[in-house]
């Protein structure tokens, strides 16, 4: 049968190793919080990013439709001034 002294020593020792464990979980949270907030900035540039490339390819857009309609227009006119002289 171990004595006092024994189970108190061998008690501190398990105390010991359950501090290191809890510090090692309060190490991986703060891990885990430092890589959820990463995560999250990463996630807001996405998207401002994602709303800063819209307006450029809608007025690329908006620039081509006026491009295809000047030259339907000017087609159309081609077409008229071709059929009025012949």
């Amino acid at each position: 049968m171990p004595g006092i002294h024994e189970l108190l020593s061998d008690t501190q020792k398990q105390g010991q190793a359950l501090l290191r464990e809890m510090e090692s979980f309060k190490k991986a949270k703060e891990m885990h919080q430092d890589s959820a907030d990463s995560l999250e900035r990463v996630c807001r540039a996405l998207e401002e990013s994602s709303k800063a490339i819209t307006p450029f390819t809608d007025s690329r857009l908006r620039n081509l439709q006026l491009l295809l309609y000047a030259s339907m227009a000017f087609n159309l006119l081609l077409l008229i001034v071709i059929l009025a002289f012949k």
